[in-house]
């Protein structure tokens, strides 16, 4: 077993590929700890959002999603941290892992799908890219038959009747896997409104 905290995990798998950009699906053990999986997930992040193929990804969701209101105008971070989710939920799609966990780099998730970690990861990786701060959140899950990856991103939070941003940042869900679930939305609230065949992705 990994001593948690204590070295480098993305070194101790290097054999594997560990934090490679480029690396191929491989089996992680089950010995390795969540705090662990989280630093490892955390590094294959950073070490892809300067990757050109994946800012591009993220220039282009953002284009694809969140179009200005009008010539010139900004999109709000909220709105492109939406159309970022929006993209992995999307044009990226979940894969499930054969049996046991299996983890992959993030150009291998942007172009072949990928399940809850690696689309969380990609989307982290992502946000990075445009400056949106992003992280990845573990939701131990006793009763699942697997434990879960999302993300959170910290936006303005919205206030008001109609959804104005008070200005002040809040970290904000952001789950990757479900289709159509909104920042903002806990992982089980987005599985229950968007249907209960989403629920398998969250790993019940």
């Amino acid at each position: 077993m990994i001593p948690s905290g204590t070295i480098d995990v993305c070194a101790v798998l290097e054999a594997r590929g560990g934090c490679d950009f480029d690396v191929q699906p491989y089996r992680v053990s089950d010995y390795l700890s969540a705090n662990d999986r989280v630093r490892l997930l955390t590094e294959m992040a950073r070490n892809a959002a300067g990757k050109a193929i994946v800012c591009q990804a993220a220039y282009d969701a953002i284009a694809r999603y969140a179009p200005p209101t009008s010539p010139g105008s900004a999109v709000s971070q909220p709105a492109a941290a939406q159309a970022l989710l929006t993209f992995v939920q999307k044009d990226v799609g979940y894969v499930d892992d054969p049996d046991g966990e299996w983890y992959q780099g993030v150009r291998y998730t942007l172009e072949h799908g990928g399940d809850c970690e690696d689309m969380a990861t990609l989307f982290v990786a992502m946000a990075s890219c445009v400056g949106i701060p992003a992280r990845l959140v573990w939701l131990e899950q006793p009763k699942a038959r697997l434990n879960h990856v999302t993300a959170q991103v910290l936006v303005p939070k919205p206030s008001g009747l109609l959804g104005r941003s008070s200005g002040e940042p809040d970290w904000r869900w952001a789950e990757p896997t479900i289709r159509s679930a909104k920042i903002g939305e806990h992982p089980y609230e987005a599985a229950r409104f968007h249907g209960t065949s989403e629920r398998r992705k969250l790993g019940f």
